[in-house]
C-alpha cells in the first residue's frame, strides 16, 4: 500500500452502521434535553438565566462579563437569509478583542475553540493565506490536481479563532473580507476555478503594534488594522490593563485562589452551569429561526437613525468606530441571537435593547479612549501656550 496500487479499489458492502454519532444527536439526546429543560424552568428570570450562562463561560477569568455575554450570543449566532435572486445574508456574528497583552483575549479564543462544535484555531503569523483559504495540491499516484481546505473552510458553520490578528500581512489578511462577508472563499488556481463555502463566525483577537496600547493614538494607529477590515466586525470591545487599587485587589484574590484549587472560586462555582448542559443549550437554541414582527421595524430603525444623527451632529463621538448599515445589521443579528437564546420564534424589543446595549458598550470601550485623548491635546496644547508665555 505505501508503494501505491496499479488499480483502484472498490468494496462491496451489504450493510453500514453508523459508529461515530453526530454533535446535535449527542446534544439532542432525550437525557440531555431534560437538563437544559430544568435548567430553563428553575431560573429566576431569562435575564438572570443569560447571566448564568456568560458567567459560566471560562470562570476562571476574572470580570469581564460584557465581553462573555457576547461570546455566548457569537456561538449561537443569528440567522442566515438567503433572497430569491441567490443572494446570501449572514447571519453569524463576527467579534473582534483587542487591548494590551495580559488580559486573557487569547485563553478566551483557546477556550471558545474547544468549546464549540466545529472550532479551529489558528494564529495569525503563522497561517499563511493558503493556510486560512486553501491549497492546491497534486495527487501523486493519479496526478489529480485537488484542493485541501484551509482553517476557515474546516470551521463551515462553527467558529473560526484567530488570534495575533494584527500580526498578519497585507496579502493575507484580504483574504478575510470575502469570508466576513460573502461567506465564501474563491479559489482560481491551477486551473481550478471554483468557490468554497466559509459559514464561520470570525473571532479575532489583536495588539498594540507598540507593545501597549497608546492612548494618544486612535484605535486605528494602535492596532494597525483598515477601516474596511474593522467595519466587517459586528462587536469590537477594547480591554485595558489600567491601574486600579479596589479592582486590582480582587483579580489577585481570584487569581490566586484560580491557582490554589485549580477550579474557579467558591462563591463563583455554584452558579456554574456545566460545559455538557451548555453545549446541549446552545445546539437546541440553533435549532430557532426567529424573525422580526413588523411593529419592531419601525423601533429598531428609530433607534439607528438617532445614532446616524448623533454622529452628523458631533453629539456622539464613537472613536473612529462610526455607525454604518452594518451596524444596523448587527443590530439585527444580536436580536435575533438573544431570541434564540430564548427559544422563541420571534423577537422582541427587549431582544432588541440588549443587542444595542452590548454594541454601545463597544462603542463606548472606544469612546471613553477618545476622551483621554482630548484631554492629552488640550493638556499638550496648554503647556505649549504657557511656554510660549514664559520665553516669548
Amino acid at each position: 500500500m505505501r508503494a501505491g496500487l496499479h488499480h483502484d479499489t472498490h468494496i462491496e458492502v451489504y450493510k453500514i452502521t453508523k459508529d461515530k454519532v453526530n454533535f446535535k444527536e449527542f446534544m439532542l439526546s432525550d437525557e440531555m434535553m431534560e437538563k437544559v429543560m430544568d435548567l430553563k424552568n428553575n431560573a429566576e428570570s431569562d435575564e438572570s438565566l443569560f447571566l448564568q450562562m456568560a458567567t459560566s463561560i471560562c470562570p476562571e477569568i476574572f470580570s469581564m462579563e460584557e465581553v462573555k455575554q457576547a461570546l455566548l450570543l457569537l456561538m449561537i449566532g443569528g440567522v442566515n437569509k438567503e433572497m430569491k435572486d441567490g443572494m446570501r445574508i449572514r447571519g453569524q456574528i463576527n467579534a473582534l478583542l483587542m487591548g494590551d497583552p495580559g488580559v486573557a483575549k487569547s485563553q478566551l479564543l483557546k477556550h471558545i475553540s474547544t468549546f464549540a462544535p466545529r472550532g479551529v484555531y489558528t494564529t495569525g503569523k503563522g497561517s499563511s493565506g493558503v493556510g486560512l483559504t486553501a491549497a492546491v495540491l497534486k495527487d501523486p499516484n493519479t496526478g489529480e490536481v485537488t484542493l485541501e481546505g484551509g482553517a476557515l473552510v474546516l470551521a463551515d458553520t462553527g467558529i473560526c479563532c484567530i488570534d495575533e490578528f494584527d500580526k498578519m500581512d497585507d496579502r493575507d489578511r484580504t483574504n478575510i473580507h470575502e469570508v466576513m462577508e460573502q461567506q465564501t472563499i474563491s479559489i482560481a488556481k491551477a486551473g481550478i476555478t471554483t468557490s468554497l463555502n466559509a459559514r464561520t463566525s470570525i473571532l479575532a483577537a489583536a495588539n498594540p503594534q507598540y507593545g501597549r496600547y497608546n492612548k494618544t493614538k486612535s484605535p486605528h494607529e494602535n492596532i494597525n488594522l483598515p477601516a474596511a477590515l474593522l467595519s466587517r466586525f459586528d462587536i469590537l470591545i477594547l480591554l485595558l490593563d489600567t491601574a486600579d487599587g479596589e479592582r486590582d485587589m480582587r483579580l489577585a484574590q481570584h487569581v490566586t485562589q484560580v491557582h490554589q484549587k485549580c477550579a474557579a472560586p467558591v462563591n463563583t462555582r455554584q452558579n456554574i452551569v456545566p460545559s455538557e448542559v451548555m453545549r446541549s443549550y446552545i445546539a437546541y437554541a440553533q435549532t430557532f429561526t426567529p424573525t422580526i414582527p413588523a411593529e419592531l421595524h419601525n423601533y429598531i430603525v428609530a433607534r439607528y437613525v438617532e445614532k446616524r444623527k448623533f454622529q452628523k451632529e458631533g453629539k456622539e463621538e464613537l472613536s473612529y468606530t462610526y455607525v454604518t448599515p452594518r451596524t444596523l445589521l448587527a443590530f439585527i443579528r444580536i436580536s435575533q441571537a438573544m431570541a434564540k437564546f430564548h427559544f422563541r420564534n420571534f423577537v422582541e424589543q427587549t431582544d432588541v435593547d440588549q443587542a444595542i446595549k452590548l454594541i454601545d458598550y463597544s462603542f463606548r470601550t472606544l469612546q471613553e479612549m477618545k476622551g483621554e485623548r482630548a484631554e492629552n491635546r488640550m493638556f499638550s496644547k496648554y503647556l505649549i501656550y504657557y511656554f510660549d508665555l514664559i520665553f516669548f
